[in-house]
């Protein structure tokens, strides 16, 4: 399926401290007159927390670029630092978006962190915390507003159906 994933990693190189937050699924750009909602949710944290690294995620999917590139360009233009960006390409679904993530972490600072804060769409969350669990990784929930509401209610449906069919299969 079609996904895409920001996880922003803050590395505490004093304390060993990592840790990590996760906007998950669909990238949301402004749109007149409805707000706007993750993408600017990652800019507005990493402009606030300048020690956090950020990790896109996403493979291209029949795209002129990957959903990965997509998100590093928009975070880029929007003035967040390239080399906070770290950029995973090849996940073509939410767990793959965990997994592939969590390795690139691994490889990148030798530790595969215990915990993670996961911050997405309000109702994603629930299925989010399922392959948290799957990948062996504790997190804390943080849930974004979706501010168009035909959207939220699509995507809400279709996260019904998703944890139903992840609970049965």
């Amino acid at each position: 399926g079609r996904t895409d994933a920001i996880l922003l990693v803050s590395i505490d190189l004093r304390g060993g401290d990592l840790k990590i937050v996760s906007f998950l699924r669909d990238l949301y750009l402004p749109i007149p007159g409805h707000g706007s909602d993750r993408i600017n949710a990652a800019y507005d944290y990493l402009s606030k927390n300048p020690e956090v690294i950020c990790i896109v995620s996403g493979y291209r999917n029949n795209a002129d670029i990957s959903e990965a590139q997509c998100m590093y360009n928009e975070l880029t233009e929007m003035g967040i630092d390239p080399s906070r960006i770290w950029m995973e390409d090849q996940a073509s679904s939410t767990i793959e978006n965990f997994n592939f993530s969590l390795a690139l972490i691994e490889e990148k600072t030798g530790t595969r962190p215990d915990w993670i804060s996961v911050l997405s769409s309000e109702f994603h969350l629930l299925r989010s915390s399922i392959f948290a669990r799957e990948c062996g990784v504790n997190a804390i929930y943080i849930g974004a507003k979706t501010t168009d509401l035909p959207t939220f209610v699509y995507y809400f449906i279709r996260e019904i159906f998703l944890v139903w069919y992840y609970s049965i299969f």
